[in-house]
Protein backbone atom coordinates (compact mmCIF):
# COMPACT_ATOMS: atom_id res chain seq x y z
CA UNK A 1 0.00 0.00 0.00
CA UNK A 2 2.86 2.34 0.87
CA UNK A 3 4.43 1.77 -2.56
CA UNK A 4 1.15 2.64 -4.29
CA UNK A 5 0.85 5.91 -2.35
CA UNK A 6 4.46 6.82 -3.16
CA UNK A 7 3.89 5.98 -6.82
CA UNK A 8 0.80 8.19 -6.97
CA UNK A 9 2.64 11.01 -5.19
CA UNK A 10 5.48 10.76 -7.69
CA UNK A 11 3.10 10.85 -10.64
CA UNK A 12 1.30 13.86 -9.16
CA UNK A 13 4.61 15.65 -8.60
CA UNK A 14 5.70 14.98 -12.18
CA UNK A 15 2.37 16.22 -13.54
CA UNK A 16 2.64 19.37 -11.43
CA UNK A 17 6.16 19.98 -12.70
CA UNK A 18 4.99 19.64 -16.30
CA UNK A 19 2.12 22.07 -15.73
CA UNK A 20 4.37 24.66 -14.11
CA UNK A 21 7.07 24.51 -16.79
CA UNK A 22 4.51 24.59 -19.58
CA UNK A 23 2.79 27.69 -18.18
CA UNK A 24 5.94 29.80 -18.56
CA UNK A 25 5.89 31.48 -21.94
CA UNK A 26 9.25 32.05 -23.60
CA UNK A 27 10.05 35.69 -24.10
CA UNK A 28 9.80 36.95 -27.65
CA UNK A 29 12.87 38.00 -29.60
CA UNK A 30 11.51 41.54 -29.94
CA UNK A 31 11.20 41.91 -26.17
CA UNK A 32 14.71 40.57 -25.63
CA UNK A 33 16.11 42.92 -28.29
CA UNK A 34 14.37 45.91 -26.74
CA UNK A 35 15.74 45.05 -23.29
CA UNK A 36 19.24 44.65 -24.72
CA UNK A 37 18.98 47.98 -26.51
CA UNK A 38 17.88 49.74 -23.30
CA UNK A 39 20.65 48.12 -21.29
CA UNK A 40 23.26 49.10 -23.87
CA UNK A 41 21.98 52.69 -23.97
CA UNK A 42 22.15 52.92 -20.15
CA UNK A 43 25.65 51.45 -20.07
CA UNK A 44 27.07 53.46 -22.98
CA UNK A 45 28.15 56.92 -21.84
CA UNK A 46 29.83 59.80 -23.64
CA UNK A 47 33.14 60.82 -22.09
Amino acid sequence: MKKVILLLAGIAAAAGCVLVTRSRQPRSIDELATNLQRAWADHHTIV
